[in-house]
């Protein structure tokens, strides 16, 4: 990639030709087809249907891309892209997302988004809301969320990144910092974490490890307070515990 290239929130207006649907599925089969003959382990995004998410994580997250309304005309033709499978890899992990798009070139695009972390103040009060105010993980992972806690995740400082959160690559020509690849693999984030919300957490540097063993904790915790709080028949009184053992 030339040093010499910028990025900014502009737009490039260039004119660069733009390929059919037919032409990149043919052309993203073909770079799937070689890698898999060279044991390379991809993880393409494929979008069935119409709609590219169907629960409150992906949507989420869509809406929340979609609100950068100063680069919303760069959304549609991501879109497009996504869903003539272009997205050949996506790899996320904390702070990071990692992908291979194909474009009208041979050899697909990098692309590669990082995202400022939370701050430790947010990071607690993410995870506060996750231990303390939801019946189990399942209803999270469902997106079963009480409205306080989805407010929580939603916000400013919450989960879902705003804008200026973003710092995005792409190793194509076009001068602008979200060309149509960047904006096919936010999207495939979407559709990603649409099928399993731990990798949000994780791309978040929030661990689920921990968020289960702090639920299991506190769960315990009140069964121990309830167990103490009111004893059961079982319960020996004191006194014939004394009689039974002779003390």
């Amino acid at each position: 990639m030339s040093a010499k290239r910028k990025y900014s929130w502009g737009f490039s207006y260039a004119k660069y030709p733009q390929p059919t649907i037919e032409a990149l599925q043919k052309q993203a089969e073909q770079t799937l087809r070689k890698a898999g003959e060279k044991s390379r382990q991809y993880q393409p995004v494929h979008v069935t249907g119409t709609q590219l998410c169907r629960h409150w994580w992906g949507k989420a997250w869509c809406r929340a891309i979609e609100s950068y309304s100063d680069i919303s005309n760069r959304l549609a033709r991501g879109r497009r892209y996504l869903k003539a499978d272009t997205v050949l890899d996506l790899q996320l992990a904390p702070g990071e997302i990692h992908a291979l798009v194909q474009g009208s070139r041979m050899r697909p695009y990098k692309v590669q988004i990082t995202l400022d972390p939370l701050s430790d103040q947010n990071r607690k009060k993410i995870e506060e809301a996750c231990v303390g105010s939801l019946p189990n993980m399942e209803a999270l992972l469902n997106g079963d969320l009480p409205p306080t806690v989805a407010e929580v995740f939603t916000q400013e400082g919450g989960l879902f990144p705003r804008r200026w959160e973003l710092h995005i690559r792409c190793s194509c020509p076009d001068d602008a910092i979200l060309c149509k690849h960047a904006a096919a693999v936010l999207y495939g984030v979407g559709v990603r974490i649409d099928e399993n919300p731990f990798l949000f957490f994780q791309l978040r540097g929030i661990s689920v490890e921990k968020l289960i063993g702090q639920k299991l904790e506190s769960r315990v915790e009140e069964m121990l307070s309830h167990a103490q709080d009111a004893p059961t028949d079982r319960t020996l009184p004191e006194e014939e515990i004394g009689k039974l053992f002779g003390v």
